[in-house]
């Protein structure tokens, strides 16, 4: 069994916390066991309990990348959703910690073919709409925009106010037409 497939099998068992942006535990525990596996098998490093962990660089993240492109789940129906929110944040961690622009579309051809893969495009469609929904936000909350509606919306008041006061006319005409005739 790969380390991958360890690390994931354990935070399924572990019920660890894999949320990209928890705010209770950060996914402590399992971004912790992610660094003891990647400094344990590529650098053969262990680390004491009291050691501080080291921060992670773009050399982690090209090995989480490769170990990602190797990984293909052997039960999908088996814990899936668990096991896709690991890796999301392993490849969150690795995009967050490799340095230049296109790193986005490095992993994507790497991953392209695989189960991470998969996961990525599905992160990359999310953040898209998440993207657009906010340049919308922005949008509509601006003050341009908030000017923009509330001339829009005085001259739709105005628009209204003569149509009754036409109406108001025509239904006084009618009124005193009437009355003055008896």
């Amino acid at each position: 069994m790969a380390w991958i497939e360890k690390l994931l099998d354990d935070t399924v068992n572990n019920d660890w916390c894999t949320k990209l942006n928890c705010t209770t535990c950060g996914a402590m525990a399992f971004k912790k066991r992610l660094r003891l596996y990647v400094d344990g098998i590529r650098l053969g490093k262990v680390y004491r309990e009291s050691e501080p962990l080291p921060s992670w660089g773009k050399a982690d993240a090209d090995f989480l990348i490769a170990a990602l492109a190797g990984y293909e789940p052997v039960e999908l129906n088996r814990f899936s959703s668990k096991q896709d929110e690991a890796i999301m944040l392993i490849l969150y961690v690795a995009w967050s910690h490799a340095p230049c622009d296109e790193t986005t579309e490095q992993m994507f051809r790497s991953l392209q073919s695989f189960y991470s893969g998969a996961i990525l495009k599905r992160m990359m469609v999310h953040y898209s709409n998440v993207k657009q929904s906010r340049e919308h936000y922005a949008l509509i909350h601006s003050p341009e925009y908030a000017a923009k509606r509330r001339a829009e919306k005085k001259a739709e008041k105005q628009l209204r106010h003569a149509e009754r006061m036409r109406l108001q006319k025509i239904k006084n005409a009618a009124f005193y037409s009437a009355k003055f005739e008896n």
